[in-house]
């Protein structure tokens, strides 16, 4: 008696299952980076130079343009005396609070200048909204201001005003 076997060639249907799993693992994987790099990039969308929707609201692309303005000052001042003793004081002509300022080798090209400073910034996409003030720490490097980075920090409080007096009592 003859037997008749039905042979089935496996290995072309793994091989396609095994493309399809590789190819959705590398979709999955993908979309994954994208979204950690969106986060990332949306916890400090200044300083990633990424102040547009959707990472950045009003708030950032007004601190954008504020640091834009110090920056431009900085570089100008630097390049019009050829160091860096001066940017401090250009970045506080330009509109933004200074809380604090370093100067470290003003004329060598790899000088630095650390800045911490203060911004008011307003959104732009809503007006009536009120102001907030955030605060970033800026490191300008080298003579002509070339290298510039930042980085959002907590502003320090508020001066408190002084006690009434008026008041024996008190």
């Amino acid at each position: 008696m003859q037997r008749w076997a039905l042979v089935v060639a496996e290995s072309a249907d793994r091989s396609v299952t095994r493309r399809r799993i590789l190819v959705v693992l590398a979709v999955l994987g993908s979309l994954g980076g994208l979204l950690l790099v969106g986060r990332v990039v949306a916890s400090d969308p200044v300083a990633y130079h990424a102040a547009v929707r959707p990472f950045a609201d009003g708030w950032d692309g007004d601190e954008d343009r504020q640091l834009a303005l110090a920056v431009s000052a900085a570089r100008d001042e630097a390049r019009r005396r050829g160091d860096l003793s001066g940017v401090p004081a250009a970045v506080g002509r330009s509109g933004v609070d200074v809380l604090a300022a370093e100067v470290r080798r003003p004329t060598a090209s790899d000088g630095t200048v650390l800045l911490r400073v203060r911004l008011r910034v307003h959104d732009a996409d809503d007006p009536a909204r009120p102001e907030q003030v955030r605060c970033r720490e800026v490191r300008i490097t080298g003579a002509a201001a070339d290298d510039v980075a930042s980085r959002r920090t907590a502003c320090p409080p508020a001066e408190q005003a002084p006690a009434d007096r008026s008041d024996p009592a008190g």
